[in-house]
């Protein structure tokens, strides 16, 4: 008789793990209620008050906040906010609520997001949840440090995944020019969903990145004739740069482009803890900083080109664009929810072989620990502290921070390698 693939010993560890995890997802969840000072939605807010009352919205987040959060501390955004205006014309019925009631609205729009994501998934998968499993799936996904940290916050991250899903759907069922519409809605929020436009057209699907392009266009258009085009010339030339340039080496930061300035530049350090160089050479830092992003997408689109079929190429430069960005944080692991749940699929249908399943589950489980226990690791090897205050980290003890980026990396190829051992 052929032994259970889990024994039960297993099963029971793993449940008492889930049952943990998930209870702790819910009481951060519903602790940040009472906490909205900590949301990172007070970006989103005071951009959105500016826009309806005629204030400049790119001055510095604390200038902005002492008109609408006063007493708040928004000293950890010495900037413009980053998002574009698009944002906060979303955002604009909020400004009509004080900023606690606006930011449980916006947890409350997140969690239906969370809800529509499921069900969307649900049709590209092609699986059938009884009543009783979607919100047992949603439990189980509040358990997720990326997911509840997201809800901490208060991020975009699951609108982006919403319109991910639904543009998805669309370019599957033929309705290009509305996949390409929501894609370009994508770039418009969050600069996200550019590797697919490139997949798309090496695909020569034309179509879709017309109207994305039509789309983005339209909007810059109506942008510059409400708010002018100097402001739309002063989020590209100025903000931008300026908020990458702050959170480049942030040790939460776990995008591609921190890796060069994180190895080889002293010019810039981390919020948390400073770490001395191996080589400050600022040239070899900066090429870095480009040069490893463009080997990414080229991989990744390589990678998409030689799957066989469309769900997995989406799924995969989906995930992949999480770290394509100047600033990758921890809630971008959302977008590899698809991707995760395809490779798994894919292993079940290849009856769950050992070692590509121990692969996974050390992938998975490495997405498990929060983001801000692995600075606490590096800070365990801290000797001292700089001239502004700030332990002293090894720098190679300082990129254990980069775990979540090598695990997605991994994931995208488990992905591709488990999928051509089924053909």
């Amino acid at each position: 008789m052929k032994q259970p693939f889990l024994p039960k010993l297993t099963k029971c560890a793993l449940l008492v793990i889930l049952s943990l995890s998930t209870g702790l997802g819910i009481i951060v969840v519903v602790s940040s209620l009472t906490m909205p000072q900590v949301k990172d939605f007070r970006q989103e807010y005071v951009l959105a008050q500016a826009i309806r009352h005629g204030v400049y919205p790119y001055l510095p987040v604390p200038e902005l906040g002492k008109l609408w959060l006063p007493g708040v501390d928004l000293s950890g955004y010495p900037h413009p906010t980053p998002h574009p205006v698009v944002v906060g014309w979303l955002c604009l019925p909020l400004t009509w609520f004080g900023f606690g009631a606006a930011a449980q609205l916006w947890l409350v729009f997140e969690l239906c997001c969370l809800l529509l994501a499921v069900l969307l998934w649900q049709r590209l998968a092609h699986v059938t949840l009884d009543r009783q499993h979607v919100p047992l799936t949603i439990c189980v996904l509040l358990g997720w440090p990326p997911l509840y940290g997201e809800l901490w916050i208060g991020q975009l991250t699951l609108l982006l995944l919403v319109l991910f899903l639904t543009a998805w759907l669309a370019l599957r069922h033929g309705w290009e020019k509305l996949g390409g519409a929501l894609l370009g809605v994508l770039l418009l929020l969050k600069l996200m969903g550019w590797p697919l436009l490139l997949w798309l057209l090496w695909r020569r699907q034309r179509r879709p990145v017309w109207a994305a392009a039509l789309t983005c266009l339209s909007a810059h258009a109506l942008i510059g004739l409400v708010h002018g085009w100097a402001l739309i010339w002063d989020y590209y030339t100025r903000v931008g740069p300026l908020v990458t340039a702050h959170y480049q080496t942030h040790e939460d930061n776990f995008s591609l482009w921190s890796i060069g300035p994180r190895l080889f530049s002293a010019a810039h350090q981390g919020k948390g803890f400073a770490a001395a160089p191996l080589l400050n050479a600022p040239l070899l830092a900066q090429a870095l900083a480009v040069l490893l992003p463009l080997l990414f997408l080229a991989a990744a689109l390589r990678w998409a080109l030689r799957v066989k079929h469309f769900d997995l190429g989406f799924a995969l430069l989906l995930a992949a664009g999480a770290v394509l960005n100047p600033v990758a944080w921890s809630f971008y692991l959302l977008l590899a929810l698809p991707a995760c749940d395809l490779l798994l699929r894919q292993l079940q249908a290849q009856r769950w072989p050992h070692g590509w399943t121990f692969a996974t589950a050390l992938t998975l489980g490495a997405t498990l620990i929060p983001q801000p226990l692995y600075s606490r690791v590096a800070l365990l090897f801290a000797s001292g502290v700089d001239a502004a205050g700030r332990p002293v980290v090894p720098v190679l003890p300082g990129l254990v921070t980069f775990v979540p980026l090598a695990a997605l990396v991994l994931l995208l190829v488990m992905l591709v390698k488990v999928e051509s051992q089924l053909e």
